[in-house]
């Protein structure tokens, strides 16, 4: 089955499962021991609602550049070097 999704539609929250990316050629993922993963995707649909889909897309890229820096170096953006 080939499923064609909205950016933001990644979980489920019928059957509480990830059918998202990165792995869409493989079955649905269940989220039962990842509660946390149902709510967060509740929590962005809501704050899409109230804010719309492009400040939520420009909110979510914003944390994934954050996120690619920490993992990157291992640094806070701004934080500088500890020994």
């Amino acid at each position: 089955m080939v499923r064609l999704l909205p950016d933001h539609t990644y979980v489920c929250l019928r059957h509480n499962t990830w059918i998202g990316p990165p792995d869409i050629d493989q079955p649905a993922f269940d989220l039962a021991q990842l509660p946390e993963v149902v709510d967060a995707q509740r929590r962005h649909l809501r704050i899409m609602q109230r804010y719309g889909w492009e400040a939520t897309y420009d909110a979510v890229l914003s944390a994934l550049m954050i996120c690619a820096h920490i993992w990157a170096d291992g640094r806070l953006p701004g934080e500088t070097f500890r020994s």
